[in-house]
C-alpha cells in the first residue's frame, strides 16, 4: 500500500490505483458530492452523485492486454448518513453489515502484510 498526498503538484495524481496480476483499475479525481455539497446543493436531484469520470481497468489475458472505462457508481453521502442514524435508532438495519466490514478490514491487513513482505497474498 503506498499513500502519498500533494497540494502543490501541477498535475492531478490519480485517487485509487489498485494492481493485481491480471489487471488494474485507476481512477482520478474526488467524489463530485463533497464539492456539490459545499456548494449548499441538496438531494434530490436526478443526476446526484453522479462522477462524470469513469475509471480505467486494464485487464491482461495471455499477450492480450485491454483497456476500458469503467463507470463509477453514483454516491449519496446523505442517505447513508440517514441509514446510519436510522439504524442507530433502530428503525432499519445497518447500510454496512458487521460480516462486510470484516471483510474490507481483512483486505486492507492482507494488502499491507503483502506490502511488509513484499510478496503476492492470497486470499483465503
Amino acid at each position: 500500500m503506498i499513500l502519498h498526498g500533494t497540494m502543490l503538484a501541477a498535475a492531478e495524481s490519480a485517487r485509487y490505483i489498485v494492481h493485481g496480476s491480471r489487471g488494474s483499475y485507476v481512477k482520478y479525481g474526488l467524489d463530485p458530492q463533497e464539492e456539490r455539497l459545499k456548494n449548499g446543493e441538496r438531494l434530490p436531484q436526478e443526476d446526484w452523485g453522479y462522477d462524470m469520470r469513469d475509471g480505467v481497468l486494464t485487464l491482461v489475458e495471455g499477450e492480450t492486454r485491454k483497456e476500458e472505462s469503467w463507470l463509477t457508481l453514483p454516491g449519496n453521502y446523505p442517505a447513508y448518513y440517514a441509514a446510519i442514524r436510522d439504524a442507530l435508532n433502530g428503525n432499519g438495519e445497518n447500510p454496512v453489515p458487521a460480516s462486510q466490514a470484516i471483510q474490507i478490514m481483512e483486505l486492507i491487513e492482507l494488502g499491507m502484510e503483502s506490502a511488509k513482505h513484499r510478496a503476492t497474498l492470497c486470499l483465503a
